[in-house]
Formats: C-alpha cells, structure tokens, sequence
C-alpha cells in the first residue's frame, strides 16, 4: 500500500528545487539492475518512475548520464513513482552535466520493454527474433561472397 502521508512530507520538507529531467537510468537494488526514468532532479535527490515496488528505507545506487553511479536511499514510495535521497548532494554542475548528457548503453533488464529518453515505453525484438536476423544476414553475406567468387572465376576462364 502507498505510504502518501510520507510522500507529501518528503514534498514539504524538500529544500532543493527540481528541474525535470524525463531520462532512462538503471537503478540497482540489493545489486540487481532495473530499468528506471529519473523524472526530476535536484542536487539533493530525485524522483523515479518504476514498475518495482520500493520501500522507504531501501538502499539503491542509480546511474546518472554523464556522472555516473549514485547510492541513494528511498525516502517515500507510491508504487509507481519513488522519491530518492543522495547520500552525497550532486555537486554544482553535475546536474547540468546529467541534463546535456546522452545515455551510452541502452539496455533492459526486464520485461521485454525499454524506456526511450521521452519516457515512452517500446518493445524489444525477442532473442529468436534477433537470433533469425543475424543467421539470415550472415547466410547472405556468404551468398554474395560465393556470387562474386563464381563471377571471377567464370570471367577468368572465359578469358
């Protein structure tokens, strides 16, 4: 069950302002990976979206673009969306660093699904799908390769 009442007093105590942001990270909990977009930032912490159910009190790091990895602790948690404490506030222009910065590996640790950098949810081809793809490509690059091997040879004897 979501604990408001903890997410409204986080929201009144917050003393940082917060520039929305909308960015894909990874979050990592307990050291496993999940697929996370920070919605707004603050030198202080940030807000989450995220279909994993956090707890106020877990302990978490989180990728942030250009910057690099976080840990941060979950001060409030509504199910869908999160709020997170740095354990060291972002220095001054880290935060314009994470805004200007693209994210280098795009990758999904869960679900078949990735979050582009607009927050919109797309799916990923299956393994078999991508698994076809490369042994149809590679097939015919060979073909091509055998193609041109048998031009040559056939120009070459009729010369």
């Amino acid at each position: 069950m979501p604990n408001l009442f903890l997410a409204n007093a986080a929201a009144a105590i917050r003393v940082s302002n917060r520039q929305k942001l909308l960015r894909p990270s990874t979050l990592r909990l307990r050291t496993r990976p999940f697929d996370v977009v920070i919605d707004d930032l603050s030198n202080e912490g940030c807000r989450i979206s995220s279909p994993l159910a956090l707890a106020a009190g877990d302990a978490v790091s989180l990728g942030l673009p250009g910057v690099g990895t976080c840990t941060a602790r979950i001060i409030w948690s509504d199910g869908k969306a999160a709020g997170c404490q740095f354990d060291r506030p972002l220095l001054a222009g880290q935060i314009e660093k994470i805004r200007l910065a693209h994210t280098v590996v795009a990758a999904s640790f869960g679900g078949g699904q990735h979050v582009d950098r607009e927050g919109e949810t797309m799916s990923l081809p299956s393994k078999f799908r991508r698994s076809v793809l490369i042994v149809g490509l590679s097939l015919l690059s060979w073909g091509v390769f055998g193609f041109l091997v048998w031009a040559v040879k056939t120009l070459a004897a009729s010369l």
